[in-house]
């Protein structure tokens, strides 16, 4: 019997993950194509999941590709061959959804005949009426910007208008800090129920050390995380920080120090300083959508503090509100189904 994933899977209540919520609901009512967007990690395979096993198509299959791990024969194969005794991805997914992974590793040449397959055998024409019906729900996800894609000629304009239809982003854990024991919760009673062994919860020191931490795995590697704290711990006990893996103790967090060469003719420390601080609110600000008081947390200062600072510079922090509005825009439109 095939599992049932359900939308309460998706934990968090950072602005980012709420308006993937509200998305997710909406591709879940509707044929329309969806395409997900996520660093490695955030969850693209669970939504994907979520979205099929909630829609029409609950009881048809769920086929996914991915189309970086193929090699140039593999796909076309894959993809387009038909013969007698061979059922291509498309054919497999027959009347049920389709989800192809990391899209943008598509060549241009595969792109272009992608694009013909969907626009010719995606739907058929109705026996008894002339509507048009959908054979495959299409999702796919990428982990780059296939907006920037596009605008360098590297991904197809056509192909991208059919497939970003809904738009999910999935933001990196990095950006959920606020989300943390949320999600420490949720996957230390999922472990522990699994184990079934008594954990009383997280000790307050633990949280420093996940803040600290630079999750280049986002979730799943956050989840591996607290599987490994819930098989150390003591039964009946609270998770410690000797309960995490050696790797996240040693490493604790990102050392940004580590990225700056000094240059053989010397600096002007002061000058340098400064500069350094000002890209360091610019990027607290742009991954903050510039919200000031979620840039302050992110850079372990008061609000009041950045502030000064945001004017001392002479920042305009409205601009980093632009992608923040969009979010909101495309959060309010209607989706027909």
């Amino acid at each position: 019997m095939e599992q049932y994933y359900k939308l309460s899977e998706i934990i968090g209540e950072t602005r980012g993950i709420k308006l993937a919520r509200r998305l997710i609901t909406q591709a879940c009512k509707t044929e329309t194509p969806v395409l997900i967007q996520g660093e490695p990690g955030t969850g693209k395979d669970l939504v994907s999941k979520i979205i099929h096993t909630n829609s029409s198509r609950a009881d048809k299959p769920l086929c996914s590709l991915n189309c970086a791990t193929l090699d140039k024969n593999a796909l076309e194969r894959e993809l387009f061959h038909t013969e007698e005794g061979f059922r291509n991805i498309f054919q497999q997914a027959q009347g049920g959804s389709l989800f192809l992974k990391e899209i943008d590793a598509l060549s241009q040449g595969f792109q272009v005949k992608l694009f013909n397959k969907i626009k010719k055998d995606l739907f058929k024409t109705g026996t008894s009426t002339n509507s048009l019906i959908q054979q495959v729900r299409l999702l796919t996800s990428t982990e780059k910007e296939l907006e920037r894609l596009v605008r360098k000629k590297q991904f197809r304009e056509d192909l991208y208008y059919q497939l970003n239809v809904i738009h999910i982003y999935l933001p990196p854990l990095r950006k959920r800090i606020k989300d943390f024991p949320l999600l420490a919760e949720y996957f230390v009673k999922k472990f522990s129920a699994q184990l079934g062994k008594r954990v009383t919860g997280l000790s307050k020191e633990i949280f420093p050390i996940l803040r600290s931490y630079e999750w280049l795995g986002n979730i799943q590697e956050f989840a591996n995380v607290l599987e490994y704290a819930v098989n150390m711990v003591e039964e009946g006990k609270a998770i410690k920080p000797k309960d995490l893996p050696g790797q996240i103790l040693k490493t604790r967090g990102y050392d940004i120090a580590n990225e700056i060469l000094f240059p053989p003719k010397g600096i002007d420390l002061k000058n340098a300083v400064k500069k350094f601080e000002r890209n360091l609110i610019l990027q607290a600000l742009d991954q903050a959508d510039g919200i000031i008081s979620n840039a302050a947390q992110i850079l372990h200062v008061k609000r009041t503090t950045l502030v000064e600072k945001i004017k001392r510079e002479k920042i305009n922090s409205e601009r980093f509100k632009k992608r923040r509005r969009l979010h909101k825009a495309l959060g309010k439109r209607k989706i027909i189904t």
